[in-house]
């Protein structure tokens, strides 16, 4: 079947959102991870974020930041909206490559925070594609946990 045809045209990304079932999962074990931990916003950046950001944040009754990509207004005049002053949040992204979005998530978190230095207490996965080598990096720089959820 061509991609014309096709009922479903799929990113890679997108395989676990759009599947109720396989969503539902992630979600379930998300909430059962995140449970004992403190903070007090999702932040996420784009739609492989957003994606996931926005069930997450219904299930755990938690208000979410959402951080524009550089140059991107997409309906917004603002780089960072939400819970913008939130003390801790976690990050969550379908996989970490480069480590670039997590970055600037967190910097463009604290960039709005002049007051105080927010902390990212954990950064969230739900695609099986990190970067091991990245991922080591970031939580060291972050001082933050890394939970994966396939």
């Amino acid at each position: 079947m061509s991609q014309k045809t096709s009922p479903n045209i799929l990113a890679s990304y997108t395989c676990n959102v759009f599947n109720v079932e396989k969503l539902q999962s992630i979600i379930n074990e998300a909430v059962d991870r995140l449970k004992d931990l403190h903070f007090e916003a999702i932040a996420f950046r784009g739609n492989s974020g957003a994606l996931f950001a926005a069930p997450l944040s219904l299930a755990l009754k938690k208000p979410m930041i959402m951080v524009r990509k550089t140059g991107v207004s997409d309906h917004g005049q603002f780089k960072v909206e939400g819970r913008i002053h939130a003390r801790s949040y976690i990050i969550v992204d379908d996989f970490v490559d480069s480590g670039d979005t997590i970055r600037a998530i967190h910097r463009d978190i604290e960039e709005i925070n002049c007051e105080y230095e927010p902390e990212c207490v954990a950064i969230l996965t739900y695609q099986s594609r990190d970067n091991s080598d990245v991922i080591d990096e970031i939580v060291d720089e972050l001082r933050t946990q890394l939970i994966r959820i396939y």
